[in-house]
């Protein structure tokens, strides 16, 4: 018994000092900036602003590009929830961002379970690279208005790109 103690106190001063190196090294604090991607949604009375993680975060581009598929997946809750992919209709070797972004298309899915490429409904936006992430303007008063009405609190985003890398993660939405 003595020994599962000591352990167990070996284990929690080993998480409380590499904690302590992680907020003395600067990458744990408690009033760590809001990076341009984390930033809420913001649904307007005729369009829809998102902000999306870039590609490669965290990660150094490859020196030759890779050849595959990017898509973002973006999942609103609330009453009536909306789900839309952002995605390229085709493989494609991209040596930035803004390449990836002339080939992507936003389309409306049925529900959150529909698979990528199946989600069809062409929507109308547009998408650009601003310094540290991507912004998304949905350009539909229609869905716009939709979303209001259901008053979404969370999008859910995921994001795939080419050799399986991906990312899931949430941010809140803000109806002004």
């Amino acid at each position: 018994m003595k020994q599962l103690l000591l352990a167990l106190g070996l284990m929690v001063f080993v998480a409380n000092s590499a904690q302590a190196q992680l907020r003395a090294q600067g990458v744990y604090r408690g009033s760590v900036p809001i990076r341009e991607y984390d930033r809420e949604t913001k649904v307007f009375r005729e369009h829809v602003v998102v902000n999306l993680p870039p590609s490669y975060l965290g990660l150094p581009r490859p020196s030759e590009p890779v050849v595959g598929y990017y898509a973002w997946k973006l999942s609103f809750n609330g009453n009536s929830p909306l789900t839309f992919v952002l995605r390229t209709d085709s493989a494609l070797v991209a040596k930035d961002d803004q390449t990836v972004l002339r080939a992507a298309r936003l389309y409306l899915c049925r529900d959150s379970e529909q698979w990528l490429l199946e989600c069809d409904t062409p929507v109308r936006a547009t998408a650009r690279r601003s310094r540290e992430h991507i912004e998304l303007d949905i350009q539909d008063a229609a869905l716009a208005s939709k979303l209001r009405a259901g008053k979404p609190t969370l999008l859910f985003r995921q994001f795939i790109e080419p050799g399986g890398r991906f990312r899931v993660d949430e941010v809140g939405v803000l109806v002004p």
